[in-house]
């Protein structure tokens, strides 16, 4: 940004140029650069042989004062994703600022707000769903059920959490942050495209041996495999040689598609034994001219899950199914918390990757107690693979884990809330170390994930379950508040002390602020007094900070208001079995008769083991 000069010196270069001086003679004398005196001689004014310098005109630039900052605090916390420069151009609109000319700089703009307790950081999203009344509720139940002192909700030796995330190859984890300076920003590998993924199951719990928290670990990869529904052999047909691209661009033009009517359209795509995504006129023609155009329905067919394999057929991604979560359950994991044994420790890729198989992918873990199966029970979210019980129908899985593993059954957590399931904590985990080292090859990766687990104790694993809300122990001693108990901050005394990180704004009905608390702050910095004041007890903390720094116990809940959509909410596992609740038949956990005999036939090679 160029340097303004005042007016005087301006008017010293004008007089000079006037009076025949050179340039280069101006810049040396009076301590210019040669550029500054041509851009000067450019703004000025030439009469003749003389140069006159106008004033510039000047806009003082006002200072943000306390009363526009809550204003610019409400813009911004309503409107999140607005801009600077989008804040101030609103505030002149709605009478904050008096214009463009006179409001502050950007920059104060920023100052402000940061003193105010903004950054600019990543968001939370939330679903839209998550906000019914029902979904509420059951946060509210689980939390109560959390803060009781049942020994259900107990973690040491009794909870397993349970959780699939998905993983990319080929260095496309990378780390969204590196250290670099001021001049050379950090330097690393492109990531390339995010595929294949991958899928990881893992499963986390812990428990009190002597004092000291135990760690227990399992972890499985399970790569993308092919399509699970059976191929047709008349697919084959389907697949267009390379001799037919010619003969397809010479009739389906994009003239003759345009051109047919929808039942025209439908004959078209009949004969070339496709489908359009949905059965307007419009998508139909849409999929005729992508054909017309590259000559092809190769692709076509990846889209729908048609084609063989060879022929590049799509990859599914391991977007975990009921089926594949319970052979994990029955071929992994129960194998791990009978025996202690891991299956296919040592294997780079699944043995059984293009079907219905994950023995052959590699596991890994850490087994520091041996786990009372028969006080365990499973935690997991509502994925519809773990089909969730419902308040009419009771999940699969709920009696499968009781008669076929031995645990207590089966714990859902309320709908869009992963911060009730702790093994999203160790997948953050394993995570930020994979993407430390941006593998770029599959055996990297997984010796990346088994170091990762290795670190992985009991005490860290406690820590994760704690976060998530569950009691673990005795409490850390609180900081305590000086203001214990007092809501109204704006109503303490003159001598009252904070604690350092709380901010305190106190505006009354025409916003103007009467009262502040500023951050590293013990005491009031602005107070006036109560005589000063029409209504002290009116007074409002409008501040965005607010007592969020201020550490505190969390509230215990007491009761949880019903919902008001009407329906019922879900039976969790944790209370006694309602009377009227149906229970699931094993089989639906299977596509077909030859799936489910299968399964059994495992089941009881290991129970025929265990005797």
């Amino acid at each position: 940004m160029p340097i303004v000069y005042n007016d005087e010196t301006r008017q010293n270069v004008a007089t000079r140029l006037s009076a025949g001086q050179s340039t280069k003679s101006i810049a040396d004398t009076l301590n210019l650069s040669l550029k500054t005196v041509y851009r000067m001689k450019n703004s000025f004014i030439k009469d003749g042989a003389s140069y006159v310098a106008q004033p510039r005109e000047k806009t003082p630039k006002k200072k943000v004062k306390r009363e526009q900052l809550v204003r610019l605090s409400e813009m911004m916390t309503n409107s999140p994703k607005t801009t600077l420069h989008e804040l101030i151009q609103k505030a002149v609109e709605e009478g904050v600022f008096e214009s463009l000319e006179t409001a502050p700089d950007v920059s104060t703009v920023y100052r402000k707000l940061r003193r105010a307790g903004f950054k600019w950081q990543k968001p939370k999203y939330s679903d839209p769903r998550s906000k019914s009344t029902r979904i509420q509720f059951e946060r509210c139940c689980f939390r109560k059920l959390q803060q009781s002192d049942g020994t259900k909700m107990d973690p040491a030796g009794r909870l397993l959490s349970i959780d699939e995330s998905n993983f990319y190859d080929q260095g496309a984890e990378q780390a969204t942050r590196a250290w670099g300076t001021e001049y050379k920003a950090p330097t690393l590998d492109k990531p390339k495209g995010k595929t294949p993924r991958m899928s990881m199951v893992a499963t986390i719990a812990f428990d009190v041996v002597a004092g000291e928290p135990k760690a227990f670990v399992h972890w499985t990869i399970i790569h993308g495999r092919k399509s699970y529904k059976p191929l047709e052999e008349r697919i084959a047909q389907w697949e267009i040689e390379p001799t037919e691209k010619t003969k397809l661009k010479e009739y389906l033009t994009s003239d003759f598609v345009k051109s047919l009517s929808a039942q025209g359209l439908k004959k078209e795509l009949k004969e070339l034994g496709l489908r359009a995504p949905e059965t307007s006129a419009a998508s139909m023609r849409e999929v005729l001219l992508r054909i017309a155009r590259t000559g092809t329905r190769l692709n076509e067919l990846r889209a729908r899950d048609r084609g063989r394999p060879s022929a590049g057929g799509q990859i599914v991604p391991p977007t975990g199914n009921s089926h594949m979560l319970s052979e994990y359950l029955h071929q992994l994991l129960g194998i791990y918390l009978h025996n202690g044994e891991l299956v296919g420790e040592g294997n780079n890729t699944c043995e059984l990757s293009s079907d219905l198989g994950i023995r052959g992918c590699p596991s890994g873990g850490k087994r520091e107690f041996r786990p009372n199966v028969r006080q365990m029970s499973v935690l997991w979210d509502n994925a519809p693979s773990h089909q969730p019980t419902t308040s009419k129908r009771v999940s699969p899985f709920q009696k499968w884990v009781q008669d076929k593993l031995g645990l207590q059954g089966v714990i859902h957590t309320p709908p869009y809330s992963a911060w009730f399931n702790p093994v999203e904590l160790f997948f953050s985990y394993v995570k930020r170390y994979v993407r430390k080292f941006a593998q770029k090859h599959l055996t990297e990766m997984l010796q990346r994930i088994r170091e990762a687990t290795a670190k992985v104790d009991g005490k860290m694993i406690q820590g994760w379950f704690k976060k998530s809300g569950f009691p673990t122990g005795p409490e850390h001693p609180v900081t305590a508040d000086p203001n214990e108990g007092v809501v109204n901050r704006c109503t303490l005394p003159e001598s009252a002390r904070f604690d350092r990180r709380e901010h305190v704004v106190c505006a009354d009905a025409n916003g103007t602020v009467r009262r502040e608390k500023r951050p590293r702050h013990t005491r009031w910095s602005k107070y006036d007094k109560d005589e000063d004041i029409e209504d002290p007890e009116a007074l409002e903390n409008v501040s965005v900070v607010k007592r969020s720094g201020v550490p505190r116990k969390r509230a215990r809940v007491s009761t949880c208001p019903q919902p008001t959509d009407g329906t019922q909410t879900r039976w969790v596992g944790i209370s006694p079995e309602p009377a009227g609740l149906v229970h699931a038949s094993y089989s639906q956990l299977y596509q077909n008769d030859d799936d489910m005999a299968e399964i059994e036939r495992i089941v009881g090679e290991r129970a025929s083991s265990d005797e």
